[in-house]
């Protein structure tokens, strides 16, 4: 089921971190080609290979396939390292991890917003909490935008963990898999780690929340794995995530295996790997997944498929862009909540829900008419269904 993604995408060099969007259209990933933004300079404070710089390719439809990877347009990219860790699954921001003196202490997440001309603005720093004096690789964001899952070498838990799985303190190394919640527009609360049972004395990484928004993937080199670093899963059930399971053979190989993502039908994985036989020494892979019981223990060609829920909320008596409204759906015949998002700085909102099923969408604004409209999402067989649903506040006159 595994295929090397083939030249399009990987090099002679190194080629990883795949990322992708919850539409499955925009794929991104790190290389370490000559032709970036450094261009044929060499890192020599580290293994004197070319800088990473992060490189952009689209879906084409009628030639099932991906574009030619180019490098992403904007100013991402620097002459030092740029690595993308993640995008969002609106496709608007994406995830950086920069590890140089000049912007970084040790290793700190930016974020780079993609503008109305097509091109990718100047990374900014995430900032606290979530950036520390340690080391922070790697970050995902939850469909609804509402969390934001990180790596962090910070040792507030590890210490706590270690004392409690009674390990040796100097073996403790690598990141912890911690999340934290938005608690305003530009606000994030208190960070949570996930807990012993996700995380290990070791070092997990490469994480990529599905777009179902309870599926995360990591890798980690704990202890029973097949390799270096091994693809592991678990899955947020009532509230707390189960004990990882390892993807094993033959995504997992002898070798590192690092950064799987999933398709938000279920059935393309794409993962990074050192393993022998690829163009260069880290290759991106494909994997067919749909008949994978790991992922898929019921055939993704029954049941209703995970849908895109998408728009513009506008006001009817102003230019001005609806920003930080809050969005909730409801399922209309159990009358329970499905989830909440609120509306970026240009008036955007996305959402991922079950499909084959009638919803209502709810936005209450202070001064405006309540909206409350009913809509269908089908259960599309072939591809992912997208739903683009705008939404007009109108004044209230009253």
């Amino acid at each position: 089921i595994v295929s090397n993604a083939g030249d399009m995408i990987n090099s002679s060099y190194d080629d990883k971190a795949p990322c992708i969007t919850a539409d499955g259209k925009t794929f991104v990933f790190t290389s370490r080609r000559p032709q970036g933004k450094s261009g044929q300079k060499v890192d020599k404070e580290g293994d004197f290979k070319y800088f990473d710089d992060i490189y952009i390719c689209s879906w084409d439809p009628s030639k099932s396939t991906w574009s030619e990877a180019d490098l992403i347009k904007g100013s991402v990219n620097t002459e030092a390292h740029d690595a993308c860790v993640s995008i969002s699954p609106d496709g608007k921001q994406i995830f950086i991890y920069k590890n140089n003196e000049t912007d970084a202490r040790g290793g700190e997440i930016f974020v780079s917003k993609v503008q109305s001309s097509g091109k990718w603005g100047a990374p900014k720093n995430i900032g606290k909490p979530v950036s520390t004096s340690y080391v922070e690789n790697g970050a995902c964001l939850s469909p609804d935008g509402n969390t934001l899952y990180f790596v962090s070498e910070t040792p507030r838990f590890k210490k706590q963990m270690d004392k409690e799985k009674d390990h040796n303190q100097s073996k403790t190394g690598g990141g912890d898999i911690w999340m934290v919640k938005k608690i305003s527009k530009s606000e994030w609360g208190i960070p949570e780690n996930l807990g012993p049972l996700v995380n290990s004395p070791f070092d997990e990484g490469g994480i990529f929340l599905h777009p179902d928004g309870k599926t995360l993937f990591f890798a980690s080199d704990r202890e029973g794995g097949m390799g270096g670093y091994d693809i592991y899963m678990t899955r947020l059930e009532n509230g707390k995530w189960s004990k990882p399971v390892n993807l094993g053979y033959p995504i997992n190989s002898t070798r590192d295996d690092k950064c799987f993502i999933l398709t938000t039908d279920n059935k393309t994985a794409y993962f990074d790997s050192d393993r022998a036989g690829g163009l260069g020494e880290r290759d991106v892979y494909r994997a067919d997944v749909s008949g994978f019981a790991l992922i898929n223990p019921a055939k993704t060609e029954e049941g209703p498929k995970l849908s895109i829920l998408k728009g513009t909320v506008y006001y009817s008596d102003s230019a001005n862009l609806a920003e930080g409204v809050k969005v909730t759906i409801k399922e209309k015949e159990s009358g329970a909540e499905a989830g909440t998002t609120t509306t970026g700085s240009d008036g955007t909102y996305f959402i991922t829900l079950m499909g084959d099923k009638k919803y209502i969408i709810e936005v209450e604004v202070k001064g405006y008419v309540k909206v409350a409209e009913e809509f269908m999402l089908p259960s599309d067989k072939k591809e992912t269904f997208t739903l683009v649903k705008h939404i007009i506040l109108n004044k209230d006159k009253k």
